[in-house]
């Protein structure tokens, strides 16, 4: 009896706690430090083309496109914690939190670095975002 209870147990709690440990992943992956740093990216290319009347680059599914570039992934790590050390010196708790002239701080320190990839971070997302936004059909130059 005692065995056949065990066996029970055992074959309708793994199922349940593989359900845990699968649903754990996902909410690190949601949450973790790839989506925050994911949520950073997006957060400076709203920043830096908001729209003011027109689609912004981030409507444009700009963002999207920019992190999905293999060139551009592996700069996304150091340049997020880059700002995000910049923030924090500054007494914020990341890039994100501050209002847009401490964003804007923090993106001409990071241009002015002497840390390469933080430059080359900053100035990659200036140059892809402005370079698709400009050639979107909802991008500025086509409304003028």
């Amino acid at each position: 009896m005692r065995t056949r209870r065990a066996f029970l147990t055992a074959l309708v709690g793994l199922p349940l706690l593989g359900g845990i440990v699968i649903i754990w992943r996902d909410f690190a992956a949601i949450f973790g430090p790839r989506a925050r740093a994911e949520q950073t990216v997006t957060a400076i290319i709203d920043f830096m083309f908001p729209g003011d009347g027109v689609p912004s680059a981030v409507s444009l599914g700009i963002a999207d496109a920019i992190k999905g570039m293999p060139e551009f992934e592996a700069l996304i790590p150091d340049g997020v914690a880059w700002l995000n050390s910049w923030a924090v010196r500054q007494g914020a708790p990341d890039f994100i939190s501050p209002d847009d002239d401490g964003k804007q701080r923090a993106l001409e320190a990071a241009l002015a670095s002497d840390n390469a990839i933080a430059s080359e971070f900053v100035s990659s997302i200036r140059f892809y975002a402005g370079s698709i936004y400009y050639a979107e059909p909802g991008g500025r130059f086509r409304q003028c």
